[in-house]
C-alpha cells in the first residue's frame, strides 16, 4: 500500500514517453518537458496527501489535548470540591462556639458552591430542584444565623447540622465520581 505512488509514477513516465515518442519531431528537450510535468504534478498529489495526511494528524492531536485538559479540569474540580467539604466541616465548631456570624459566612460559601455545581451538571446527577432544595434550607438557616446574632432568637442547630451534612455529602458523592474520574 507504501509504494502505490511510485507505481503511478513510472505509469505516468511511460505514458509521456510513449506519447512523446510517437511524435516524429520530438527532442530531448520534449522528453525532459514530459518528465518534469509528469514528476511535478506527481509532486502536486503527494503533496495533497501529505496534507490531508497532516489534518488527520491534526485532528487526533486536538483531541488528545481537549482529552487532558478534560482530565486535568476534573482533578481541578476534585480538589475544588474537596477544599469545599472542608468548609463544610468548620462549620460545626463555630455553631458550638456560639460564633454565628463566622458560620453565616460559610453557609453562603455552601450556598454560592452549591449554586456553582447546579450550573455545572458535570458534577452531579441530581436535579436543579433538589439543589435549589438545598440552597433553600442553608439560605434559611443563614437568616437564622443573622437573626440569632442581632434580635437573639434561638436557633434549631439540629437542622442546621442536618442541612450541612446534606450539602456534606452530596459533594462528598461528587467528590468520589471525580475522583473515579481522573484514576
Amino acid at each position: 500500500m507504501k509504494y502505490w505512488h511510485i507505481i503511478i509514477l513510472l505509469i505516468a513516465f511511460a505514458l509521456m514517453v510513449s506519447i512523446i515518442r510517437g511524435d516524429a519531431s520530438s527532442t530531448p528537450i520534449d522528453y525532459i518537458s514530459g518528465l518534469g510535468s509528469v514528476a511535478s504534478i506527481y509532486a502536486i498529489i503527494i503533496a495533497l496527501v501529505e496534507i490531508r495526511t497532516v489534518k488527520k494528524t491534526t485532528r487526533e492531536t486536538k483531541k488528545a489535548v481537549e482529552k487532558k485538559l478534560d482530565e486535568i479540569n476534573n482533578f481541578l474540580s476534585y480538589a475544588e470540591v474537596e477544599k469545599h467539604l472542608e468548609k463544610c466541616t468548620s462549620i460545626a465548631p463555630y455553631l458550638q462556639g456560639e460564633q454565628y456570624e463566622a458560620a453565616a459566612l460559610r453557609l453562603e460559601e455552601l450556598k454560592k458552591i452549591l449554586l456553582e455545581i447546579k450550573n455545572n451538571k458535570a458534577f452531579t446527577e441530581k436535579s436543579d430542584y433538589e439543589i435549589t432544595q438545598m440552597v433553600m434550607r442553608i439560605g434559611s438557616d443563614v437568616k437564622s444565623m443573622r437573626r440569632k446574632w442581632t434580635e437573639q432568637e434561638e436557633i434549631d442547630l439540629g437542622t442546621v447540622y442536618d442541612h450541612v451534612n446534606e450539602v456534606s455529602t452530596f459533594l462528598l458523592e461528587i467528590s468520589t465520581k471525580l475522583k473515579n474520574q481522573t484514576l
